[in-house]
């Protein structure tokens, strides 16, 4: 039904253009517990929404039959209520929401790495473009990395640089758009919000198994998240308040993030912590925001965490080698006898450069005692 709808607005659009490139990368696993994501080049995974083929592609453990457990996933770009721009490359979905106030540039090509594992499969991808506006007021520069790691999580590091000169305050949100088929029903899925490393996450999954839930995080502060449920209303008094929808329809983007009167909101359930039950039928979306300032000439780092198969994240810090929950000395000792190495088959490259070097060191170092 969605690929139906979506199949007309292309028809509408057919004269629109765009570039689209993709890679493939995986934690190169057989069986379960494998995955492999088709990212592009500004981040984004997808299905074709025209004829639903393709996306990632995910073993749950203890399943039989890998799925695709991803419609959409994709970051959004907020300046105030001045500027927007969706940071995707699927065709309907960057024309539906093409908006002149905002361009890309890609600067440095698509180009995936084997720098984990040692074993032949490519599991990094990077890439670099700019966001600016005709008047000058937003230049940024996004150099990104996305990387699968083991059991299976995708982490996103977006490093940002404005070449604007004056600061700026903007936000990207990232959504993440499942259809969970396992049970042949993408309707009855859980959604949920809750707690990690100090702050909240969304999750969404088929409720009480584990091996066919997913987070979505992030390791910098966040203004809110959302878990979303479609035809849901927040508040019948607030007319101001859109009813839920897909998570690539357009309240949030009509909205420059997430409304305010989702902030945190868990459809079927209210104000997280918690979670709707799969008897809240509705297509579901979670969603997380995070708010930067950035000085003219400043860059920093957004880093959104995608984990498959668990509804806790992966990770609360890259400095945490072993993601037990702390950066302690076990993570210290698996840089000393990492140091060096290229395609390490640990997470001890925490900055994704593919080698284990003073850098990751200097990472643990800076991090010591830090938790979840």
């Amino acid at each position: 039904m969605r690929v139906a709808c979506v199949g007309v607005v292309l028809a509408l659009y057919s004269a629109w253009t765009y570039a689209q490139v993709t890679t493939t990368i995986g934690n190169g696993v057989t069986g379960d517990g494998s995955l492999l994501v088709p990212v592009d080049e500004l981040g984004a995974w997808y299905v074709n929404f025209n004829t639903g083929a393709g996306g990632d592609l995910y073993d749950p453990v203890g399943f039989t039959v890998p799925g695709t457990p991803t419609f959409a996933t994709g970051t959004y770009l907020f300046v105030g209520t001045s500027y927007r721009e969706a940071l995707v490359e699927e065709p309907t979905w960057a024309q539906s929401w093409d908006d002149t106030s905002l361009t890309h540039s890609v600067t440095s090509s698509l180009t995936a790495f084997d720098y984990a594992y040692n074993d032949g499969v490519p599991d990094t991808a990077k890439s670099g473009y700019d966001v600016t506006s005709g008047d000058g007021v937003v230049n940024l520069h996004i150099d990104l990395t996305t990387a699968v790691r083991r059991p299976a999580y995708v982490v996103q590091v977006y490093r940002i640089t404005n070449n604007a000169s004056t600061s700026i305050n903007f936000k990207l949100y990232r959504t993440w758009d499942m259809d969970l088929v396992w049970d042949f029903n993408f309707e009855n899925d859980q959604v949920c919000g809750g707690t990690f490393g100090g702050q909240g996450y969304a999750s969404q999954g088929e409720e009480g198994i584990p091996e066919i839930t997913f987070s979505l995080s992030s390791l910098n502060p966040i203004s809110c998240y959302v878990g979303s449920k479609r035809t849901y209303v927040v508040d019948p008094n607030d007319p101001s308040c859109p009813v839920m929808g897909y998570g690539t329809d357009f309240q949030e983007w009509n909205a420059y993030g997430v409304p305010s009167c989702w902030c945190n909101f868990v459809a079927y359930f209210g104000t997280g912590p918690g979670c709707s039950s799969s008897g809240a039928f509705g297509d579901g979306h979670i969603g997380v925001e995070v708010p930067v300032s950035l000085a003219a000439g400043a860059t920093t780092e957004v880093v959104f965490v995608h984990t498959y198969g668990s509804g806790t994240p992966a990770l609360c810090n890259l400095a945490d080698v072993n993601t037990d929950g702390v950066v302690d000395d076990a993570d210290l000792l698996e840089i000393l006898f990492a140091f060096g190495n290229t395609a390490p088959n640990a997470d001890v490259d925490t900055n994704f450069d593919g080698v284990v070097d003073d850098a990751d060191l200097l990472n643990v170092l800076f991090n010591f005692g830090s938790s979840c």
